[in-house]
């Protein structure tokens, strides 16, 4: 992933990355350690055997974060899930929400 500087983010300024499976409704929360150096990560959603099924829906490792460089207060709240907020369904816009 490059910054708008072109160049690639340093272990420092990222955290976490967030992967959002569409089809599936499914998000996948992974510390930046975990994927780094990697170039693709394949995920499976519906083998619970796979590699980084641990990942999936793993919100809890969001919660705690500690304050980071910048003053950003990381942690500050409960971390929920995403899909808790009013969403559009089949056929539906945002604005009819």
């Amino acid at each position: 992933m490059l910054t708008n500087r072109g160049k690639g983010y340093t272990a420092k300024e990222i955290d976490y990355f967030a992967i959002y499976i569409l089809d599936y409704d499914t998000w996948y929360i992974f510390p930046a350690g975990r994927l780094a150096g990697q170039g693709s990560v394949m995920l499976c959603p519906d083998w619970e055997k796979s590699l980084h099924w641990r990942y999936k829906e793993a919100w809890g490792l969001l919660e705690g974060r500690k304050r980071v460089a910048g003053g950003a207060v990381a942690g500050a709240g409960k971390i929920s899930d995403p899909r808790a907020k009013a969403r559009p369904g089949i056929g539906e816009d945002w604005e009819s929400k």
